[in-house]
């Protein structure tokens, strides 16, 4: 229910005139995220007028989480604030949605970020390898660099998931960039291995769902590597 979600949130922005910048970047990264999500990258059938509207409000949204965060002086503000960068140049990429210096800019700024504030083995250094693999997919392109960042991701996913769930999820990114590729041969590689982890925790509502979602993967990328192949 979206416009009683948006409700929710303008009442958390009024609250949030009375709170900190840490508060309010959290507040506005979560809108943009919700703008993403929600408008952006869900199935919903937006026309061209009503989707630039959307962009809009993103972009305005993760700026103003950018610029509260740039002041906010909480201990781990540095990496609240190289999450947002991440995630601006992520969307803005997959979602062709920005020039081509305003991404690198924001990568260049979340690197930077990561050096500072970030534990090596931590969420938003696997993220920042994840965004530059998209980065080496649909800008700059150079498959040397998506193997090697992909490689990083994966290596610290094993290390900090928490559940399979967890792992599954970065591996269908990691099967939607070797497609775009054409390397069809290896994303069903991850297909087969994501679905055996699903196998692992059989009857299990969450793991049978992504476990169709990937076999809709695996047809989907078979038709695709018959084309290919004639």
């Amino acid at each position: 229910d979206f416009p009683a979600i948006e409700s929710i949130l303008d009442e958390v922005k009024s609250i949030l005139k009375y709170h900190n910048n840490f508060a309010s970047g959290e507040y506005y990264y979560l809108l943009a995220r919700y703008y993403y999500n929600a408008k952006l990258a869900g199935d919903y059938n937006t026309d061209t007028d009503e989707k630039e509207k959307f962009i809009k409000l993103f972009n305005h949204n993760i700026n103003k989480a950018i610029q509260c965060m740039r002041k906010a002086r909480n201990l781990n503000s540095g990496q609240y604030l190289g999450k947002y960068y991440c995630f601006k140049a992520l969307v803005l990429i997959k979602e062709d949605m920005g020039n081509p210096t305003e991404i690198k800019k924001s990568l260049d700024k979340t690197k930077q970020l990561i050096e500072k504030h970030a534990q090596p083995q931590s969420k938003l250094v696997r993220d920042y390898n994840m965004a530059c693999a998209w980065y080496y997919t649909y800008i700059e392109h150079n498959f040397i660099k998506v193997q090697g960042h992909i490689s990083e991701a994966c290596r610290i996913t094993f290390n900090i998931s928490q559940t399979n769930i967890d792992i599954i999820d970065e591996i269908i990114s990691i099967i939607k960039i070797y497609s775009e590729w054409g390397e069809y041969k290896i994303a069903i590689k991850w297909i087969y291995s994501s679905i055996k982890l699903c196998n692992s925790h059989k009857n299990v509502l969450v793991y049978l769902s992504k476990e169709i979602e990937l076999l809709k993967k695996w047809l989907d990328i078979s038709y695709k590597k018959q084309d290919f192949e004639t």
